[in-house]
Parts: structure tokens; C-alpha cells; sequence
């Protein structure tokens, strides 16, 4: 497309001259209302990813100064048994 629109940029104007006014305007218009589309999205996603890094590195440390209260022992292991169906033979 950036290839296409130099090359046209080059031969349009005197080949067809108000057709390719209006093509490059529309394609200008277009690429820059998708970088800016790009732009606020990359905005929401590095707030949203600084939040969950902040909430991250915050139980982080509430973990090692065991301010953090749990019920989570990791030396108890739980399984959950399966019940077999099969009829005793």
C-alpha cells in the first residue's frame, strides 16, 4: 500500500488528476484515523498493564512481610478423589 501510494503519488497527477486527489485524501484520512485508533488502544492497554503490574508487585510484598493472611499452608496438599463406577468383580 506505501509503495503503491508513492508510485501514485508520481504518475497521478497526470494521469487523472481530481480522482486521484480524492483517492490520496481518502487514503491519508484512512491511515490516519487507524494510527490514531492504534495509538489510544496501545494507551488503554500500558494503563491497564501498569495496574495489574502495580496490584502484582503490591501482594508481592504483602506476601513477604506476611501481612498477607491466607488459608494456604504449602506444606498441606489436597487431592480430590475420583469415585470409581465400575462394578466390582
Amino acid at each position: 500500500m506505501y509503495i503503491l501510494n508513492w508510485l501514485a503519488m508520481f504518475v497521478g497527477p497526470f494521469t487523472f488528476q481530481v480522482l486521484y486527489q480524492k483517492i490520496c485524501i481518502g487514503i491519508l484520512i484512512y491511515i490516519s484515523i487507524k494510527s490514531l485508533i492504534l495509538f489510544i488502544i496501545s494507551i488503554i492497554n500500558f494503563t491497564k498493564a501498569t495496574a495489574v503490574l502495580n496490584r502484582a508487585e503490591a501482594l508481592q510484598k504483602q506476601q513477604h512481610e506476611g501481612i498477607l493472611t491466607t488459608n494456604f499452608h504449602p506444606d498441606i496438599l489436597h487431592a480430590f478423589i475420583i469415585p470409581n463406577y465400575k462394578e466390582d468383580e
